[in-house]
């Protein structure tokens, strides 16, 4: 975090199916609909920031979430799929929670943003993708939320399923 003072915060939303999912390796054959059935992470972005980043881990496949102020009222969110090695991630999250060791990974997801400007909100997004996250450039990067606004914080939302690969 670059920004003074105050810390994003990470909301995190999971399907109620977790048990079968990580018997299927993380495939979440029952998700169909980003909408209703999608695992989400967010973050609040503040206008004091010029970069800021959460990672977090689910069925084995670790992620990182980031924002970057280009500048005063441009901005680019993506997510990034990463090693727990690379990172630092507390060991014991890597020695005793699930640590998948697939080379790739199929995730249909997409990117929400959302600002409070002049009494109203501001909303924008991607379509939703389809996309296999490796470990190396430009595969571990997803694509990029690039927005333009006045407003702060500013809420991102991260949805996405892990289809059957």
């Amino acid at each position: 975090m670059s920004g003074p003072g105050r810390r994003g915060s990470v909301v995190e939303h999971r399907p109620r199916n977790q048990e079968v999912t990580m018997e299927c390796g993380g495939d979440m054959a029952f998700a169909k609909d980003l909408t209703h059935q999608a695992v989400r992470f967010g973050l609040l972005f503040y206008k004091e920031y010029t970069s800021y980043s959460e990672m977090f881990a689910i069925y084995g496949f670790f992620f990182s979430m980031r924002g970057i102020r280009n500048s005063s009222t441009s901005y680019s969110f993506y997510m990034q799929r990463i090693r727990p090695a690379d990172v630092g991630f507390p060991s014991e999250v890597c020695e005793h929670g699930l640590v998948s060791l697939q080379p790739q990974r199929l995730v249909r997801y997409e990117i929400r943003a959302h600002a409070w400007v002049d009494g109203q909100w501001q909303d924008f997004g991607t379509k939703p993708i389809m996309q296999k996250f490796q470990f190396v450039r430009p595969t571990c990067k997803s694509q990029v939320l690039q927005i333009q606004t006045v407003g702060s914080p500013i809420y991102v939302i991260f949805s996405f399923i892990f289809p059957a690969s």
